[in-house]
């Protein structure tokens, strides 16, 4: 059935293409998410909405 589809195509690598720079940018983000991450940055972002002190805007007023 693909084989059908694509035989009209001229430009029949492009999915392939799309495919594989899909593949390699996927696993990129996984490997740099799991790999190349520094601990304490992670958890002094992940601690921010508990902190009182961290938000130095003051919440907006009933005007």
């Amino acid at each position: 059935m693909y084989r059908q589809f694509y035989q009209g195509m001229s430009f029949a690598d492009l999915p392939l293409l799309a495919l594989l720079l899909f593949f390699s940018t996927f696993v990129a983000v996984i490997l740099r998410v799991t790999l190349f991450r520094k601990r304490n940055d992670f958890d002094h972002v992940a601690r921010l909405p508990l902190d009182e002190g961290a938000c130095p805007v003051s919440p907006p007023h009933g005007d």
